[in-house]
């Protein structure tokens, strides 16, 4: 599971905030995809994503338009964001369709999201949006984010926790398989076994 950290952070109080809310819908989804996946769950993961994106992106280009943000990054920032948001429409048009194969891509879809977007483009945006609010003498109660080579060090722990996660999950549910199909054998045969004294009389 990916575990938040000062990693993360890109050093605004509120965008962090719900940053880590992705990070957590992103965790429920893995847990989800490691064990049964069910319809329900999906689309309530995707309508919780919805809801996610219209608030954080609307947080995110607020706080540009009033920073100044350079107006290529802003742009290409925006352009970003309406690329997930059509992404995450495809694929919510196929929740009844192949759920497990559905959360495979989605989550792949989230977690590049979290390295190139929110690691990349969402730092420049928190450095630029701080600067603004030194230069116009606005209080900054957030810390700088740490440097990059940090960042790629937590961002590898979490995705090694990740995977390990999922494969503990997939071992734990062949292991509940392996028992299930025993126990269904044993009661099988108690069934089908003669009676021993059928026919003798008995006494």
């Amino acid at each position: 599971m990916f575990v938040w950290g000062d990693g993360f952070e890109i050093g605004l109080a509120e965008v962090d905030a719900q940053h880590r809310r992705l990070v957590g819908i992103l965790n429920r989804l893995a847990r989800c995809h490691a064990g049964h996946v069910a319809e329900e769950d999906l689309r309530r993961t995707f309508d919780e994503l919805a809801d996610y994106t219209a608030y954080h992106f609307a947080t995110e280009e607020a706080l540009m338009a009033k920073a100044e943000v350079a107006q290529d990054h802003a742009a290409a920032h925006v352009r970003a964001h309406r690329d997930f948001v059509e992404k995450l429409l495809a694929a919510r048009k196929e929740a009844g369709r192949a759920p497990r194969e559905l959360t495979g891509r989605t989550l792949t879809l989230l977690t590049k999201w979290l390295i190139v977007h929110i690691l990349g483009m969402d730092r420049r945006m928190g450095e630029e949006v701080r600067k603004a609010q030194e230069m116009a003498s606005l209080p900054v109660t957030v810390a700088p984010p740490p440097s990059s080579e940090r960042t790629i060090e937590v961002l590898l722990d979490a995705i090694d926790g990740l995977y390990r996660q999922l494969g503990k999950n997939s071992d734990e549910l062949l292991e509940s398989n392996r028992k299930l199909q025993q126990e269904v054998a044993e009661c099988s045969a108690i069934r089908v076994r003669p009676r021993l004294f059928a026919g003798s009389g008995g006494r």
